[in-house]
């Protein structure tokens, strides 16, 4: 199970700070980096958020050289070719573009070793009808993101990740957007084949996902708690386990 920090537009277009996100989480055991690549028309509107083609490149290059993966949260099908050439590890199709036949197509057609697709914005059938169009989709190579666009404990929903693994037949990662940070550890039990969260700094007083991004200072503490946990999760299967002995109990009262 893999953890990915999502960088997503925390670093507000700012060079040298989506640089320090960066630095400080290649330091972590953290096992790949996101960073998102939002449409023309967003970027027409939120000018701020622009950054040059040089900085993914930097990014890339010092996410790869301490053997993690690096990914694109990809809006805009024209710089597919670009992520291409910086070895892009893998693509995540965020909000409802999962109908957006020529960015998938695009995505499909890319070498990239895995391709996540975020349903936070789908209904099941909503899915299914996206699944049925692309029949030959590689279930290996692509991944159903279950996440709700709800920043509310109760609303996470993670049996949605059974339900879409048993309906889909297809791996399941868990994106959180969830305040609580709690919801990551208990989504382990749910097997996910990876665990997706934002990050934010302390640059600016808030972030875009300020509400569930997780304090880049936290960061290596979400880790060891994530890998800790996922010790009680064992196999599937029933054996005789007696580390304790009940009558030593006793008599060491």
């Amino acid at each position: 199970m893999n953890l990915v920090a999502e960088i997503g537009i925390n670093h507000h277009g700012d060079e040298k700070y989506v640089l320090e996100y960066v630095d400080k989480l290649i330091d972590t055991k953290i096992d790949a980096i996101t960073i998102q690549y939002r449409d023309t028309q967003f970027y027409k509107k939120y000018k701020k958020f622009i950054l040059n083609e040089s900085v993914y490149e930097v990014i890339s290059a010092k996410i790869k050289s301490r053997n993690k993966l690096f990914g694109v949260a990809i809006k805009d099908s024209n710089k597919i070719n670009f992520f291409e050439k910086i070895n892009t590890d893998f693509y995540k199709i965020i909000e409802k573009d999962l109908e957006n036949e020529e960015l998938m197509e695009r995505i499909l057609l890319s070498n990239a070793k895995k391709i996540y697709l975020s349903t936070g914005m789908s209904s099941g059938d909503e899915i299914m009808n996206v699944l049925d169009r692309y029949k030959k989709i590689d279930k290996k190579r692509v991944i159903l993101i279950h996440t709700t666009l709800s920043n509310k404990i109760n609303k996470v929903n993670l049996e949605s990740i059974r339900f879409m693994r048993e309906k889909f037949s297809m791996n399941v990662a868990y994106g959180s957007h969830c305040e609580e940070y709690k919801s990551i550890l208990i989504s382990i039990g749910y097997s996910p084949e990876s665990i997706f969260f934002y990050v934010k700094g302390n640059k600016f007083e808030k972030h875009p996902d300020q509400e569930y991004a997780i304090d880049l200072d936290f960061v290596d503490k979400l880790i060891e708690e994530v890998r800790h946990s996922q010790l009680s999760i064992g196999e599937y299967d029933k054996k005789k386990i007696f580390d304790i002995e009940p009558e030593k109990s006793v008599e060491n009262l």
